[in-house]
């Protein structure tokens, strides 16, 4: 059976992706990654305040639901940014971008 390229868009990655996983957050440190499970009651704990965020063009994505997972397991909602994981670039919606930060950076409790 041979094996079929997979279309980087599928993944939520930009369709120009070369295929490569060098970066060093995806090349070989990824298995660290996938592995590390984080302390919930310690950061519900937390002396500062953590915000969970994502990006509505990124629903479907991988990256999205575990967002929203962590959310939930630190008892909290995931702020949910307008356009995408970069949406704060010339391609993304960066003064909806902006403001949404703006608004979860002044909103104290």
């Amino acid at each position: 059976m041979a094996h079929r390229a997979s279309n980087p868009a599928d993944v939520g990655l930009p369709t120009e992706d070369d295929g490569s996983r060098n970066h060093p957050l995806l090349g070989p440190h990824t298995v660290y990654v996938s592995r590390y499970k984080p302390d919930f009651q310690s950061l519900r704990g937390a002396s500062t305040r953590i915000v969970i965020a994502g990006g509505v063009e990124s629903d479907g994505t991988f990256p999205y639901p575990a967002a929203l997972a962590v959310a939930e397991r630190l008892e909290t909602e995931a702020v949910i940014f307008p356009s995408h994981h970069g949406g704060f670039h010339e391609q993304g919606d960066p003064g909806a971008f902006a403001a949404t930060l703006r608004r979860v950076l002044t909103d104290v409790d």
